[in-house]
């Protein structure tokens, strides 16, 4: 019976050992795609947070570009009216030289000589 009972006891024992070296290789595993998955998970964290800064710093460059743009188009607009302006002013001038030209014509005419 010890005869027996020898390969039997060295077999558990042997399976034993074979099933706690496969049970730590696959712990090792796991941990190891464990701390994969922290390190992905910890970079996708870093890179949201860079992406929600720089989303930040477009919204405020925007806001600073569309006052720029309302600037520029309030400058646009009163040029515009300065030169409807200076236009109206500019026909005014010229109609007034028109008229000085002609009275200066009219001017240079001899004047008729008269008979005393």
């Amino acid at each position: 019976m010890k005869n027996k009972t020898l390969p039997v006891a060295v077999a558990v024992a042997i399976i034993g050992c074979v099933l706690a070296v496969s049970a730590n290789v696959t712990t090792n595993d796991m941990h190891k795609n464990l701390n994969q998955e922290r390190y992905k998970r910890m970079m996708a964290e870093e890179q949201l947070a860079q992406a929600n800064q720089e989303i930040k710093n477009l919204g405020t460059e925007l806001q600073e570009t569309k006052a720029k743009i309302a600037n520029i188009e309030s400058v646009l607009k009163t040029g515009k009216s300065q030169t409807a302006t200076l236009e109206t002013r500019m026909q005014d001038l010229d109609s007034e030289n028109a008229a000085l030209r002609a009275q200066l014509e009219s001017l240079k005419q001899p004047m008729p000589k008269m008979d005393q």
